[in-house]
Order: structure tokens, then sequence, then C-alpha cells
């Protein structure tokens, strides 16, 4: 009696096909896998404050409450209150705030009527009536220069200008 071998193999066809699937499936459903390792600076410092700004203004009509986004310029980091915190709480809130990365650095804070405020601490007020205080934000950055994050009373998103930028011009 004759045994055949039957070899049971797939071909390179095959191979090259599911491997093609897989590829195109993982595209898919990692697409923004780069960006989240390798987020440099300027990304992680415009998403803080575009998107603190952001929810704070949906935050504080939910739960009828004025949130504050504080910017401390001297120490190059924001965090965020409300006003039903307890001091513990506001402290604990600073200390877990955000700390803007190497090579982004906050210059001043200016409002229409405050002015520039350049030391220091100084607070954007998100009402629970859906508006907030005007702000411009400048930071610097070491490699691409200057960004201004301009925070408008009744508009939810943050007009973010490749420049240096004042109420002035």
């Amino acid at each position: 009696m004759i045994h055949l071998k039957q070899d049971r193999a797939f071909t390179l066809i095959e191979l090259i096909v599911v491997i093609s699937l897989i590829s195109i499936m993982l595209v898919f459903s990692i697409p923004r896998f780069h960006v989240a390792v390798l987020s440099d600076p300027d990304r992680q410092a415009s998403r803080w404050i575009t998107e603190t700004a952001q929810n704070l203004k949906q935050e504080s009509v939910r739960h009828n409450r004025r949130f504050v986004m504080h910017i401390d310029i001297s120490t190059n980091r924001g965090w965020v209150t409300h006003d039903r915190m307890s001091e513990e709480e506001v402290n604990a809130a600073q200390s877990e705030g955000f700390g803007f990365p190497e090579g982004a650095g906050i210059v001043d804070v200016e409002f229409p009527k405050k002015g520039k405020v350049s030391t220091g601490e100084t607070e954007i007020s998100f009402y629970k009536n859906g508006y907030s205080d005007k702000a411009l934000v400048h930071v610097e950055f070491a490699g691409s220069g200057f960004k201004t994050y301009l925070i408008e009373p009744f508009l939810t998103k943050v007009k973010i200008y490749n420049t240096y930028s004042d109420f002035e011009n």
C-alpha cells in the first residue's frame, strides 16, 4: 500500500492576502497611534488649553456653577477649580494640575480690560450662564515660536494664532 504524503501548507498568495487584510484592519483601527506615542510639547500645551476651555464652558452650564482656569505663569502650570470646592480640594487641584512641558512656556495672559498679566497667577472664569472671560493666552514654543489662544466669551471653540497677537492688532 502506497501512502501519499499530503503537504498541508498555505500558498504564498494566501499568506499575502491574509497579511494585507490584517494591515488594512490595523490602519483603520489605530490611525492616531503615532500621535499618542510621539506627541510633542506644542500639541500637549495646545490640547490642554483648548480642551480645558471648551470643557469648562460646557461643565459650567451643566453643573450650574462657576469654573476657573488658573494659569500660573511663574511655575508654568495650569489647573481648574470651581466655586464650591473646599480649600483642601483647591490645593489638591493646584498640586495635581497640568505642568506645561519643556519647550513650552507661558509668556502672559491678556484681558481686554485688565490688560496683560505676565507674572504670578491669573484666572479665566467660566460662568454658569455659558459665557467666559475674554482672554488671550500667549505661549512660546522653543522650536516654533509663539502661539496665541483666543478664548471668546460666547464661543466654545478656542481660536489659535501662530503669532503673538494682542487685542490692539
